[in-house]
């Protein structure tokens, strides 16, 4: 349940930012700015919930990373920011870096 929990705060994570983008600020589109404050509200509740189960360091990098990769893919796929090879580069570190955390998990 608790790594449920987890995949949950990213995407809440990585829908507060996207709605962040969107909003343009506080006094632009309001309500979408509204959504996106509620939504890293629920993120921080529910990622306070799986540090219960699962250990902080892994949960916290597994959290960061994966909102951070989906993020560059959002920004590639949806806002049409460019990919570029240090971009797939710098994810693959980051993929491997959260790996390598889960796998050293209880070590």
């Amino acid at each position: 349940m608790a790594w449920v929990l987890l995949a949950i705060t990213v995407a809440l994570e990585v829908a507060g930012t996207t709605l962040l983008k969107l909003s343009g600020g506080p006094g632009v589109r309001p309500l979408v700015f509204a959504g996106s404050m509620l939504s890293y509200g629920l993120c921080f509740w529910a990622l306070s919930l799986a540090f219960r189960s699962i250990p902080f360091t892994v949960a916290y990098a597994i959290w960061a990373g994966a909102g951070m990769a989906l993020i560059v893919l959002i920004g590639v796929f949806w806002f049409r920011e460019p990919m570029t090879l240090l971009k797939l580069v710098f994810l693959s570190m980051i993929a491997i870096g959260t790996i390598g955390l889960k796998a050293l998990e209880g070590k």
